[in-house]
């Protein structure tokens, strides 16, 4: 009589393809979550960019925003852990026209990054910058600014203090 069901060596190789399937998709999977955070950056920043031009059109000047803030002990890294700015930065946000509460713009769910606009005396230029924890302790920056509103600059100095 013939014995039916799998070989240990055909179920041995059946888990070694599992595990290269495995060990290809997740740095894949990483990688894509990594890209999606870094679009969410692009888009914000050039948002801000844009808001900022439409304020200085309206009033000759660059208005400079307070950061939003990471959540307490929620800064490891790929955690969505921004939380809306608050206390006086609230006006500042909203001269821009991004509202602050949960229905509506940028602070609807959490983000990745934690942006902030820098705009130095006397208020005639701007530099918009987003930040996010890495693995590792360290951050990834970028920014955009007046002088160049196309090209997105990584770990600028001006953003890497704030």
């Amino acid at each position: 009589m013939k014995a039916h069901g799998f070989t240990l060596i055909e179920l041995m190789i059946v888990v070694a393809i599992i595990g290269i399937l495995a060990a290809t998709a997740v740095p894949l999977y990483h990688a894509y979550v990594d890209e999606a955070a870094r679009s969410e950056a692009r888009t914000t920043l050039a948002d801000l960019a844009s808001k900022e031009e439409a304020y200085f059109s309206s009033w000759n000047r660059y208005i400079a925003t307070g950061s939003s803030q990471y959540n307490a002990g929620a800064t490891s890294a790929g955690t969505r852990s921004v939380q809306k700015p608050t206390g006086a930065d609230v006006n500042a946000w909203a001269a821009l026209g991004i509202a602050n509460d949960n229905v509506s713009g940028l602070w609807n769910g959490p983000v990745y990054f934690r942006y902030q606009v820098i705009s130095p005396a006397p208020n005639s230029t701007y530099r918009a910058c987003a930040h996010r924890y890495l693995s590792g302790g360290t951050t990834e920056t970028f920014s955009l600014s007046n002088a160049n509103r196309r090209a997105f600059v990584e770990n600028h100095a001006d953003c890497a203090t704030n």
